[in-house]
């Protein structure tokens, strides 16, 4: 039986050294995964925004050319019930040309206030435009920046990674099962860090916390494969001594 928990304990700390040198390999990205991830959430939504006040400018324009037409036919009219009141040979018609005359020049007062409005909008949204455009532009440069680091980092260490993935494999292959589950499910809720420590000078090299005399007796032993009480993790073998 010692034997055998030595035999797994051993090929799940192989595991675990391959895994290590592949947190090396990812610690070394360090923030720049996600700077560039913060950076395009960002910049997606800018382009949003763009978009957004391009639609506004058009809706601007639009209402513009609009008033502007409402202003040209109320003019024109004005001008024909101008022309009309000339001609008319009793008060009432009079009256009733006059009252059509003010009603266009309301309508003109109005569509004219209107386009003034959709100016100051029209205004004010190309100027958004043009900042936002800026900070898309220097979005795009910082992203750029980021992504040439990663790159370099990534190319530095690309025959590393594929070397120790394939090595991975092979050794996954070997592990238990049962314990390669355990091992996982530690390494997923401790990302980057060790799943398989040991018992030096009787504390857990992954949390430091002391762990109990039967822990120390039954690791030294090989009974059955052990885990710190505390943090959870796999407990491989038992240094008297720190390195």
């Amino acid at each position: 039986m010692p034997l055998d928990i030595s035999n797994k304990l051993s090929k799940l700390e192989a595991l675990q050294k391959i895994d290590s040198s592949l947190d090396a390999i990812e610690h070394l990205k360090g923030t720049l995964p996600e700077e560039k991830h913060n950076l395009q959430a960002k910049l997606d939504d800018l382009v949003s925004q763009c978009e957004r006040i391009k639609t506004l400018i058009d809706e601007a324009s639009s209402k513009i050319k609009t008033e502007r037409e409402k202003v040209s036919q109320a003019e024109q009219l004005i001008q024909r019930y101008s022309k009309q009141q000339e001609d008319v040979t009793n008060d009432r018609e009079y009256e009733a040309i006059r009252k059509d005359i003010e009603l266009q020049k309301l309508e003109v007062q109005l569509a004219s206030k209107n386009t003034r409005i959709a100016n100051q909008s029209l205004t004010e949204h190309k100027a958004a435009l043009v900042d936002a455009e800026a900070a898309i532009d220097g979005l795009k440069e910082q992203l750029a920046q980021k992504q040439e680091a990663l790159n370099k980092i990534l190319e530095a260490s690309q025959k590393d990674t594929q070397e120790l993935q394939a090595r991975r494999v092979t050794c996954i292959k070997k592990v238990d099962p049962h314990l390669l589950k355990i091992y996982e499910d530690i390494r997923q809720q401790l990302p980057g860090e060790r799943a398989v420590v040991n018992l030096v000078k009787g504390s857990c090299s992954g949390c430091f916390v002391l762990a109990t005399p039967q822990t120390r007796i039954m690791l030294k032993a090989k009974q059955q494969i052990m885990s710190c009480e505390h943090c959870g993790r796999l407990l491989a073998q038992v240094i008297e001594e720190a390195a």
